[in-house]
C-alpha cells in the first residue's frame, strides 16, 4: 500500500490527531506544520460544550507566533471580546505497517463486531511487536467470525498448544518431546503451588525469587527444627527461601534434606548444564524432588539463546525426580499475559500433575494458549527441518528404573 498525505487541523490537539492514525496501525511522519487564523464567523460553541462535558481540552492560540495553547472556552471568550485566535495545521505522511493484515482484520470485523472494531488499538513501538500483535489479532478475529465453539480440551492444556511446545523444543533445541511430556498451567506461580500441594513435603526449599506469591503460612521457620513432630495444618508446607547460586543451594539441600526443591538458574550458570547436573545429583542423593524454573532464560526467538538446562535435555533423559517449569513471562505485546508449562519425562509424575491441575485449578485460558500458540507456530514456520539426529536419538541409554523413582 502506498503513502497517504493528510492535511489535519490540530484543534483537537496534536496528540489526539496523531493518535487517530497510530491506533489504526499507521506509521506517521509530520511533513510540515503552521498556524492559521480561525475564521471570525466560525462558531466553536460545540467545542466548548465538549470541554464542559469531558476532561478533553481543544488547542487554540491567541496569535500566530506563540506556542502556548488555550482551551476552546477561553478562545470563545477572547473572540467575543474582539480578539482573533489561530489553530495549528499539520501535513502528515501516513503508511500502514502491515497493510494486508490490517485490511483482513477490518474485513472480518465489519459485520457484527462494531464495538470491537471501534475500540481496536493497533499502535505499537516497533515492528517486531507489530508482527506478533497483528498475527494474533487476525487469527483471533477469524476464530470469532467463524463462531467456533471451543472444543472440550483437557485441563492440563490444549492438545494443539502442547504439540507446539513439544515441536518447538524438538526443532530449536533437539529435545525429543511429545505432547504427553507437557502439562500446561495458568502461570509458573500456579505450577509451583500446585506441585507443592501435590507432593505435600514436610519441608521445601524454594528459590527466594519464587516465594513471593506462595501462601504466607508456608513461609515460616518456627517449626523447622522439630518439623517431624510439628503439628502444622494438613495443607501447610514449610518453605525455606534459598539463594539461586548452585553451590549455596546444594549446601542447603545436603544439610536440610528437603522433600521438594524449587529453583531457578543464576544467569552466569544458565549457559552450561554443569550447575544443573550438580543440583540433580544432590537432590537424587537426599531423595528430593526437583523443579527447575527456566522462565528467565527461554526466549521465543530465532535463533534461540544458549540454555544449559535445555542442552542437558537434548543429551539426556530427564530423571524421574526432576521437572522443568517455564512461565512465558517475557512477552512485549501483552506483558500481563502468561502461560506456564511443565516438562516431565516420567509418566507417573506427568499424570499426577495433570490430575492435580484439574482438581485444584481448572482450565488454563484458551485465548492465552492460542496467543502463545501463534508465536510458536510462527517460529516453527521459519525453522529449517533439522535432519541431524539428536544425541539422545543416537546414544543408547537405559531409562530410569522403577526402583529409582521417588513418586
Amino acid at each position: 500500500m502506498g503513502i497517504m498525505i493528510f492535511n489535519i487541523g490540530d484543534r483537537p490537539g496534536q496528540g489526539v490527531c496523531e493518535r487517530l492514525f497510530l491506533r489504526r496501525g499507521f506509521h506517521i511522519s509530520k511533513l510540515w506544520q503552521t498556524k492559521i487564523m480561525q475564521a471570525a464567523d466560525t462558531d466553536i460553541s460545540a467545542l466548548v460544550e465538549i470541554e464542559q462535558n469531558s476532561p478533553h481540552q481543544f488547542e487554540f492560540f491567541m496569535d500566530l507566533a506563540g506556542d502556548q495553547s488555550v482551551s476552546a472556552r477561553t478562545a470563545q471568550a477572547y473572540m467575543k471580546s474582539g480578539g482573533r485566535v489561530s489553530h495549528a495545521l499539520s501535513v502528515y505522511s501516513c503508511q500502514l505497517h502491515k497493510p494486508i493484515q490490517v485490511k483482513k482484520l477490518f474485513e472480518i470485523l465489519k459485520d457484527g463486531f462494531n464495538e470491537i472494531s471501534s475500540s481496536l488499538d493497533l499502535s505499537f513501538d516497533n515492528d517486531s511487536v507489530a508482527s506478533e500483535k497483528m498475527a494474533f489479532l487476525v487469527y483471533l478475529a477469524s476464530f470469532l467470525k467463524e463462531n467456533k465453539s471451543n472444543p472440550c480440551e483437557p485441563p492440563f492444556g490444549c492438545l494443539n498448544f502442547r504439540n507446539l511446545v513439544a515441536e518447538f523444543m524438538k526443532s530449536y533445541y533437539n529435545i525429543p518431546l511429545t505432547s504427553d511430556n507437557v502439562a500446561v498451567f495458568p502461570s509458573r506461580v500456579v505450577a509451583i503451588e500446585i506441585s507443592l500441594r501435590l507432593f505435600s513435603p514436610a519441608l521445601a526449599i524454594v528459590d527466594e525469587h519464587l516465594t513471593r506469591h506462595l501462601p504466607k503460612q508456608w513461609l515460616t521457620s518456627s517449626a523447622i527444627e522439630g518439623r517431624e513432630d510439628c503439628n502444622h495444618g494438613k495443607d501447610t508446607v514449610i518453605v525455606i527461601a534459598a539463594p539461586r547460586q548452585s553451590d549455596l543451594l546444594i549446601e542447603l539441600i545436603r544439610k536440610l534434606k528437603p522433600q521438594v526443591v524449587v529453583t531457578g538458574m543464576a544467569k552466569f550458570e544458565a549457559i552450561t548444564s554443569a550447575a544443573l547436573v550438580n543440583i540433580l545429583s544432590a537432590t537424587r542423593d537426599v531423595g528430593s524432588r526437583l523443579f527447575v524454573d527456566i522462565s528467565k532464560h527461554l526466549e521465543l526467538s530465532s535463533p534461540p539463546n544458549s540454555n544449559g538446562v535445555l542442552k542437558y535435555l537434548a543429551e539426556n533423559t530427564l530423571p524421574s525426580h526432576a521437572v522443568i517449569l517455564c512461565g512465558l513471562v517475557k512477552d512485549q505485546v501483552y506483558s500481563d499475559l502468561e502461560v506456564g508449562f511443565a516438562i516431565s519425562e516420567d509418566e507417573t509424575v506427568y499424570k499426577a500433575l495433570s490430575q492435580t491441575i484439574e482438581l485444584l485449578e481448572g482450565h488454563t485460558s484458551v485465548i492465552s494458549q492460542q496467543y502463545y500458540g501463534c508465536l510458536f507456530h510462527e517460529l516453527l514456520a521459519f525453522q529449517i527441518d533439522n535432519r541431524q539426529c539428536t544425541a539422545r536419538e543416537t546414544t543408547c541409554r537405559s531409562d530410569t528404573s522403577e526402583d529409582d523413582r521417588i513418586f
